[in-house]
């Protein structure tokens, strides 16, 4: 399966758009409010280590992909790991994507307003 990064990340909202959009939807009540309201009070060094910590979690879930024997159990089903491959580790990725992009938005917009 090929590198799923930030710039493949897509489909970010249930509204329809691609991850640049969730800090706009997030922000005016949408998908991820909560991560909205929760990082906008936040200092800015506890939002950059979120962005971190969610970046690392993006490069681990790729790992999870590409080798995902190393994470799972042995007798896991076929249909189980293709459904990890394909579906769960995938959106996931996306998520985290979402939440970094609402997060570099709150930056953004204390450092122009």
């Amino acid at each position: 399966m090929g590198d799923v990064g930030q710039d493949g990340l897509m489909t970010a909202t249930k509204a329809g758009g691609d991850v640049s959009n969730a800090y706009e939807v997030a922000k005016a009540g949408g998908r991820h409010e909560g991560v909205y309201t929760r990082y906008r009070n936040q200092r800015t060094p506890e939002i950059e280590k979120s962005i971190r910590s969610f970046t690392k979690r993006i490069k681990e879930h790729q790992d999870k992909i590409d080798n995902p024997m190393r994470y799972v159990r042995p007798d896991i089903t076929e249909q189980h790991l293709a459904h990890l491959v394909s579906t769960l580790w995938p959106e996931e990725i996306m998520d985290f994507g979402m939440k970094i992009e609402i997060m570099k938005g709150i930056l953004r917009e204390r450092n122009n307003g």
